[in-house]
This record gives structure tokens, sequence and C-alpha cells, in this order.
């Protein structure tokens, strides 16, 4: 587990929003059907940026390779067209991010050359070639929170799932012995 901030190499503007980002998930959605039978359908999406991106953390400067990794970032719902949605997901400057897997330090583990802004001294590499890698934005305590919520909420719901099986159990059972 490692706490990073993205750095600001390699900023484009993402495609919907023109936020400059380093790296963006963008879609494009059109409703379709009337009525019951709306339903959203893609008509343009892909990724710009990565899949290395630059960061920092307390030790240095180093590198991100998002190949393969979980990522899973905000959903940012843009202004657009009636009956349409345009969505981003994107990696800013300075934002902060919790990486759950293997780090490095020095050359990247597959032998691969080292992206020019770094390739002096021994920066970080934090790669998902030989483990799953997990990206979330916020900090690992944040990221850690997030998650005891999730599972709390999830408890509370079936606990209430559970009660009400069990009240309309005893209300028919009730219903019967009358």
């Amino acid at each position: 587990e490692i706490e990073v901030t993205i750095d600001d190499h390699g900023v484009s503007p993402a495609p919907l929003s023109r936020v400059p980002c380093v790296y963006c998930r963008y879609t494009r959605e059109r409703q379709k059907g009337w009525g019951r039978s709306t339903h959203w359908e893609t008509y343009d999406s892909g990724t710009l940026g990565g899949p290395i991106v630059a960061l920092r953390d307390q030790s240095g400067r180093g590198w991100l390779d998002l190949t393969d990794a979980d990522i899973r970032l905000p959903r940012v719902h843009l202004p657009s067209p009636s009956r349409e949605r345009w969505i981003e997901e994107r990696l800013v400057p300075g934002e902060r991010l919790c990486v759950l897997g293997p780090a490095f330090r020095g050359a990247r583990p597959d032998g691969g050359a080292v992206p020019d802004p770094f390739a002096t001294g021994e920066p970080i590499f934090v790669s998902a070639a030989q483990q799953p890698l997990v990206v979330r934005q916020g900090t690992a305590a944040g990221v850690e929170r997030s998650a005891r919520w999730r599972a709390a909420a999830g408890f509370v719901f079936a606990a209430g799932q559970a009660l009400l099986t069990l009240g309309v159990l005893g209300l028919y059972l009730w219903i019967r012995s009358i």
C-alpha cells in the first residue's frame, strides 16, 4: 500500500470537460427508447493518457503503470445535450491516490525503460505486472473508512431484509391461524 500524489508530467485536456489531467476515461451515452423500455447506450468512449503516470510520494518521484490496474475513480457527470449523458473519470495533477500493489525501486521488473523525466536516480515503480494493482482516489485511511462504511451498509441492508422476511412470514402464519 502506498499513498502518492499525481505529478504534472504529461498533462492534457480531458476530451469532454477540457480539465487538465494525466489520465481520463470518458463515456458518452444516448438515451434510447421511451417509457419503461428507456435505457442508455454508449456511442463513444475511450481513454486519454496513461498507461504510465508520473507520481510523487514521501521518498521522491516515480511512476505508476496503470496497465491492467483496477482503477476506480469518482464519475463526473458533465453538462450534455438533451437525452445524452457525458461521464469522465480522471486523474488530475496534485490529486492524492491510494495504490495497493507491488512497488519497486530502480529498474522496471519487466526490464523496460524508465520514462524520461525519471531517467536519473532510482524512481519508484508501481505496476500490476506481477500482482493485481488497485488504484483509488484519496488517502489509505479514507479508502479504508469508505470500505468499512460500505460493509456496514451491506450488513444493515441484509439485516433489514431478514427482519422484513420474518415479519411477512409471521403475518402469513398469524393470518392462517385465524
